[in-house]
């Protein structure tokens, strides 16, 4: 038996009624326990921390491939957006993927140049982390 309980996926800012019922190990629903409680859960507004920087999977003439340690936050981390640097020295917004791929591949590049790297978390909320570290990598 347990009396804790974690209610997931509430929005913020929207009201949750919440009822406790007991049910037996055959499935019986017992009565209710007469406990509401209405729930209004306050917005998400704290970013990820930053991820780890861009460790090199492998690198090709044209290609270059890296994986970066996750970042952390109070609810989950949703996904990440990979940064590439450019001439003008900003960083540009080149992909993302899940929070649970942590890898991320980058065609399209010149034979023997160097390329900048950096990650930002994104949370369910849509917070944004810092950027990671940036890393240099160098094509084959």
């Amino acid at each position: 038996t347990s009396t804790a309980f974690t209610a997931r996926g509430l929005r913020p800012g929207v009201s949750n009624l919440l009822i406790v019922r007991s049910f037996s190990d055959t499935g019986y629903a017992g009565e209710s326990s007469g406990i509401e409680q209405r729930v209004t859960m306050e917005p998400d507004t704290t970013s990820p921390t930053h991820p780890g920087p861009p460790h090199a999977a492998s690198a090709a003439p044209k290609a270059l491939s890296f994986t970066w340690a996750a970042a952390t936050d109070n609810d989950a981390v949703a996904h990440y957006k990979v940064y590439m640097k450019q001439p003008g020295g900003h960083f540009k917004l080149v992909g993302s993927t899940k929070a649970s791929t942590r890898k991320f591949s980058k065609g399209g590049l010149l034979p023997g140049h160097r390329y900048i790297f950096a990650i930002r978390a994104l949370d369910q909320s849509g917070n944004i982390s810092p950027f990671s570290t940036a890393t240099t990598f160098r094509t084959t």
